[in-house]
């Protein structure tokens, strides 16, 4: 009977351990908030633009992958019959009654092979590259921007707290004087010095102060459920703000320098990235129409087996000039002009008729 009572008692002591650890407030102070936030664990935003990065990456590797060999390697062994009269061999021999077969076979073929590819001039990959190099620095600078407006929110929702704690503190002592100065307005009328309005009067004050300490105190849940959702926390977590509001002078700044800052903002630089990388993608898919020039090569051994194998090789050199194609590069130029008309519209002006006019043609 003693044992299942020790280990109920020890769960029990265990479970309000780790509530009262649960429940244990967070110092937390402005600096500390903005960095939680800014952990990769903190705030979804965060998460989702270094995501976004790791994603351009790849796809810059892949449009890097072009200018890379391509190396592939086969076997194949197969046995196999054949109609020589189907590839043209027609035997006739001037003795009556005999003829040589024209099916040949069954034979074995084995062939082992390793094949190269490499393209060599193709300006389409070229610009394709870049393009993906300038969408990877333009999602660099957008994660930038994305921790700039997210230390931002969290400078702002700790701000907000902070003013929720002041007001919820100035409720409190409004209350605590509203109920001394009731308590100074019975007593004067027990003494026979007070009056009944007074005790009224003080008993109305009272309830007013009560009711606006439980708005400031739903004020400040409010706000600091905002900021644990900013900064990526259970809202459930505890806070304890170390900072303080307090007055500190700022002096005014020059137009000049404020616009110079204005333009090392990441924003300003994420689109100008966004554009290049626009204009970039229009030139790949403009100079798909560019001749293209490639080279391959295998080396293996084919033979019946693997001991009567002997080796072969093949070089190729390739010359590909783009002629038609149902006027799909013309649909993906007009695509690209489209999406680089997002920051210059005027770009889209200048190429759309031509653009439509080759779709017509």
């Amino acid at each position: 009977m003693r044992l299942p009572f020790l280990l109920g008692l020890a769960a029990v002591l265990v479970q309000a351990q780790n509530l009262s650890v649960t429940q244990t407030p967070l110092p937390l102070s402005m600096k500390r908030a903005v960095e939680i936030a800014l952990a990769p664990d903190g705030s979804a935003r965060v998460a989702l633009a270094q995501e976004s990065i790791d994603q351009a990456a790849q796809r810059a590797a892949e449009a890097k992958a072009a200018f890379l060999p391509n190396l592939d390697t086969s076997i194949q062994d197969h046995r196999q019959t054949t109609d020589l009269k189907a590839f043209g061999f027609n035997f006739t021999f001037p003795l009556p009654g005999f003829a040589l077969p024209t099916i040949v076979g069954p034979f074995n073929v084995l062939d082992t092979r390793a094949t190269v590819q490499q393209s060599v001039v193709n300006v389409s990959d070229i610009k394709r590259y870049r393009a993906a190099q300038a969408t990877l620095a333009a999602t660099r600078l957008d994660n930038d921007a994305t921790r700039n407006s997210v230390a931002d929110e969290v400078a702002r929702d700790y701000l907000a707290c902070l003013r929720a704690d002041a007001d919820r503190d100035t409720a409190q002592a409004n209350v605590e004087l509203s109920t001394v100065l009731l308590q100074l307005a019975e007593r004067q009328k027990n003494a026979g010095t007070g009056t009944g309005i007074d005790v009224t009067r003080a008993e109305v004050q009272l309830a007013n102060d009560r009711q606006r300490l439980i708005r400031a105190t739903n004020d400040r849940t409010r706000a600091v459920l905002q900021l644990l959702k900013a900064m990526g926390l259970s809202l459930a977590s505890p806070v304890e703000f170390t900072d303080k509001l307090t007055y500190k002078p700022v002096e005014a700044a020059d137009a000049n320098r404020l616009l110079e800052q204005a333009r090392q903002r990441p924003e300003l630089k994420t689109q100008q990235q966004k554009e290049v990388a626009a204009r970039l993608t229009y030139g790949s898919v403009k100079a798909e129409r560019l001749p293209t020039l490639g080279a391959s090569a295998d080396y293996g051994a084919i033979g019946a087996n693997i001991v009567g194998a002997r080796t072969t090789y093949t070089l190729d050199a390739s010359l590909k000039v783009p002629m038609f194609d149902g006027f799909r590069r013309a649909a993906r130029r007009f695509a690209a002009s489209r999406s680089a008309s997002a920051a210059r519209p005027e770009h889209a002006v200048a190429e759309a008729p031509s653009l439509l006019r080759e779709l017509s043609s």
